[in-house]
């Protein structure tokens, strides 16, 4: 156990904070609070040699700092990939390596092989994406319309966040990304009443079933915890976050609506009163 500074060359302090910042990267992509990935780096850094480290957790942005024996700040920051999920067995896995290394039991290249083996997922994305889906089968059942209307709206999710997945890997802003994701959503919605599968009431809850599901529930729980533990600033970086999705998702639907009398309004369109009963009233 390393409670107090070893004589370390300059590349080893800086090999042992980029160990730090990917721990911490870690732990913040697998749904942990600000105050628990500051007390995970900070920990692992009396580990590692380097006690009493300066460590700043502002939204998805981390970042260490070293003061050396001269007064010389030696500081690194990564950005982590904003979570939509919480692992929680990436959480343990992770925790156990910061056990090991605050014990004095790994080393440095051992702590970054740690790591990284610790931060693959141990599911893809397209199988948590199905889990979700189901879930949004389950809320389509409360929803009423019977089997059909549920499977419409898990189906109508799956749909749309993989839309929304690929408009984030092609380069679209989160905002962006999300008002696609929503359009789509409700353009799907639009298909099924059009083709008389579903009737408009139906077809709405299908999609603020999908809409209810795309909001970052794990930043919602992460704005409590962090303001619970005082760190106010990490949780109104997350607020931050958790609003521009739900402000993606309220101007995707604003859009989606407009667009629906765009659409009705259409000569392929025979008789709206059968599709909106409103607009015939």
């Amino acid at each position: 156990m390393a409670d107090t500074e070893i004589a370390l060359t300059e590349s080893e302090i800086w090999d042992r904070i980029d160990v730090l910042l990917h721990l911490g990267r870690a732990h913040l992509e697998s749904g942990v609070s600000a105050h628990e990935v500051i007390s995970a780096v900070t920990d692992s850094g009396a580990g590692l040699g380097l006690p009493g480290l300066n460590v700043t957790v502002v939204g998805t942005v981390l970042q260490v700092e070293h003061v050396t024996e001269d007064l010389r700040s030696m500081n690194r920051s990564l950005r982590s990939t904003p979570t939509d999920t919480i692992h929680c067995e990436r959480m343990y896995r992770l925790s156990r390596t910061v056990a090991q290394i605050r014990a004095g039991e790994l080393t440095v290249a051992e702590a970054r092989a740690s790591t990284e083996a610790d931060s693959q997922p141990l599911v893809s994305f397209w199988w948590t994406l199905t889990g979700a889906a189901f879930l949004g089968f389950c809320i389509g059942l409360h929803v009423g319309g019977g089997f059909l209307t549920a499977v419409c709206a898990g189906a109508t999710f799956f749909a749309s966040t993989a839309a929304g997945r690929v408009a984030a890997r092609i380069g679209l802003t989160r905002l962006y990304a999300v008002v696609l994701q929503t359009m789509f959503s409700g353009a799907i919605a639009g298909v099924l009443v059009l083709t008389g599968v579903l009737s408009p009431s139906f077809a709405v809850g299908v999609m603020a079933v999908s809409w209810v599901l795309s909001v970052l529930y794990p930043a919602l729980i992460g704005v409590v915890v962090d303001f619970v533990n005082s760190d106010h600033l990490a949780a109104v970086a997350k607020m931050a976050q958790l609003v521009l999705v739900v402000g993606g998702i309220v101007v995707g639907a604003v859009i989606t609506f407009a667009l629906k009398d765009v659409v009705l309004a259409g000569p392929w369109i025979k008789s709206t009163s059968r599709l909106c009963p409103l607009r015939s009233a």
